[in-house]
């Protein structure tokens, strides 16, 4: 009832779509923006103009999508949709609240919505990159004790394989 509600009544009425997500108690992510390739290239335009101007260190751009979620309603009804993750591990950090607030509060004055706030700045520029299906995700296919063994903001090279100093190493019962 409340998708329905959700889809239905306030998708129906708005022109923008922002999905404010910190990365819940199992994940953990460097803050940024998210979206989904829409069905216009004028709109993913505009998403990803937002998305700069949101100025989180990195701007994911995707073509999948999971089924029934928020961003696929929007897609639908050629919505501009903007998703964010902003930390995690069951907390959000000083810095990520910051890029959110300076972020939003850029973003809501660039539509209309709100007045310019003078002190913001500029938005860091942030790094473009592209999920392009489901190999570019990797999960551990073993129960264990995750290990990272870099941070998550460290660049690996562009072509090369995930090597086991740049992937975490799982430790349990099935080694």
């Amino acid at each position: 009832m409340i998708a329905h509600y959700i889809d239905s009544v306030l998708l129906a009425d708005t022109d923008y779509v922002f999905d404010l997500h910190s990365g819940g108690s199992s994940l953990l992510y460097v803050p940024s923006t998210e979206i989904k390739r829409a069905q216009n290239d004028a709109t993913t335009a505009k998403m990803i103009e937002i998305s700069r101007l949101f100025g989180a260190p990195i701007s994911v751009v995707g073509i999948t999508d999971i089924p029934d979620n928020l961003a696929v309603a929007a897609r639908k009804r050629g919505l501009i949709h903007v998703g964010t993750e902003l930390g995690g591990a069951g907390m959000v950090l000083p810095a990520a609240l910051a890029i959110v607030e300076a972020g939003l509060r850029r973003v809501l004055a660039h539509i209309g919505v709100i007045p310019a706030t003078p002190g913001l700045g500029t938005p860091t520029a942030s790094r473009m990159m592209e999920v392009g299906g489901p190999e570019y995700y990797v999960y551990a296919p073993d129960d264990g004790v995750f290990e990272p063994l870099v941070d998550l903001r460290q660049r690996s090279k562009q072509g090369s394989p995930p090597a086991p100093s740049i992937s975490p190493r799982i430790r349990g019962a099935n080694p």
